[in-house]
């Protein structure tokens, strides 16, 4: 999908270099006792309002040709960014309990398990069928 604005990608790449400037910086003088969960909370943010964005685009203009499989994929980066944002951003409180250190990662990998089907599921239907073969 292509942004038509230039105001719209101005706003999305300056976001995205604070963001990495950021993220960098975080990770470089942060806190090294806690976990780099701020950067990724963040990141999620950032991903999930672009991606709630595409949506409410192809809502206001649906003139634009978009198939099944834009709204698998961008579902899939929807769901994905917005469950690490509650994975991430509870991530310091759980580790603190022990007990929750090692189901934590599980939950990640359901998610991006559930993430990486939809993705499939999205090129598969996106996949045009070759007429030249047989």
């Amino acid at each position: 999908y292509q942004f038509k604005s230039a105001k719209e990608k101005k706003i999305i790449w300056i976001a995205f270099i604070g963001l990495s400037t950021f993220s960098t910086g975080y990770s470089v003088f942060g806190n090294r006792e806690l976990f780099n969960s701020l950067p990724m909370v963040l990141a999620s943010i950032y991903f999930s309002v672009l991606s709630s964005y595409l949506f409410y685009k192809k809502a206001v203009d649906p003139q634009q040709d978009a198939n099944d499989s834009f709204y698998i994929v961008n579902g899939a980066i929807l769901f994905y960014f917005s469950s690490s944002f509650l994975f991430f951003a509870f991530a310091n409180y759980f580790i603190r309990d022990h007990k929750n250190l090692l189901t934590m990662p599980n939950v990640h990998t359901i998610v991006l398990a559930i993430t990486n089907i939809a993705y499939g599921i999205g090129l598969w239907v996106a996949a045009k069928p070759s007429y030249g073969v047989g």
